[in-house]
């Protein structure tokens, strides 16, 4: 689906895909290529100073009037449970912590009107679950230059619920290692090591071509660069920080040269002392 990660996509017809575009060369705009490898070069350029930031508009979930049908389709309804530690919850997690499973996770709908994607998260997963860390993100400036199509973040007055995105068109394989892997290395590995965030979601079913620019989507899939490489262990230390519930690195998805920027980055960092998540 044009504007979303598409994670129904069939593996087989997308390696099929991936190998015919590279062997015939296929697929990618060569303007926009250029266009991506200017950008990058003049963002080296402005990274040596205090950037300018690209202001952002914030809506709350009340003005959206998300329930308005004639306006807005229901994409994915990304609603499951989760563990929320209470010593007064009648369930037991894996971790032996008590609490109870409510429901968690995201809604994404389609903004008819003005051809934009809005996801909205639970309460919970942005207060005191992994999506605090898009906060950061949007307040380093993480997205200025890597999602131009960011639209407006969403707030209920309190916490940080969400964001809108310019639909747009996925991207292949082939054109996420041109476009991404090829042009946009430099600014990918730079604004990593200048906000101290990384992406452990960083593949092509998360950017999106709208126009002359592509944008990365998923924002919230970030993690402090203390956190790569690390184990259930060390979700375990730090559950009072933010909750995690899965294996960290089983959420890994991003390409080979990125791994290992990060690996260089942190080389002779010692993870187990490092129990804070910022």
């Amino acid at each position: 689906m044009a504007g979303t990660p598409s994670r129904r996509l069939d593996p087989i017809q997308g390696r099929v895909t991936y190998w015919w575009q590279r062997t015939t060369r296929t697929g990618v705009d060569q303007v926009l290529e250029q266009q991506l490898r200017d950008l990058a070069g003049d963002h080296q350029h402005r990274t040596a100073g205090d950037p300018d930031r690209r202001p952002v508009s914030i809506r709350t979930v009340d003005d959206l009037q998300l329930d308005d049908t004639a306006r807005y389709d229901l994409v994915r309804d990304d609603i499951y449970q989760r563990f929320v530690a209470d010593e007064a919850g009648g369930d037991v997690d894996s971790f032996g912590r008590q609490g109870t499973w409510v429901p968690r996770g995201s809604l994404l709908y389609l903004d008819t009107h003005e051809s934009v994607y809005v996801k909205i998260f639970d309460t919970y997963f942005c207060a005191k679950g992994e999506g605090r860390f898009l906060s950061d993100a949007l307040e380093s400036g993480l997205y200025d230059v890597l999602c131009p199509g960011l639209e407006f973040v969403v707030t209920d007055g309190e916490h940080l619920r969400g964001y809108g995105i310019t639909a747009g068109t996925q991207l292949s394989r082939y054109q996420f290692d041109r476009y991404v892997g090829g042009c946009l290395r430099p600014v990918v590995c730079d604004e990593t090591a200048r906000t101290g965030l990384f992406f452990n979601d960083l593949a092509f079913h998360n950017v999106i071509r709208h126009g002359e620019s592509i944008s990365l989507i998923d924002l919230e899939s970030v993690l402090p660069i203390s956190w790569f490489g690390t184990n259930m262990e060390f979700a375990r230390r730090n559950l009072d920080v933010v909750d995690i519930g899965w294996s960290i690195q089983s959420k890994w998805n991003s390409p080979a040269w990125y791994g290992q920027f990060l690996t260089e980055l942190t080389e002779g960092t010692d993870k187990t002392s490092e129990d804070e998540a910022t």
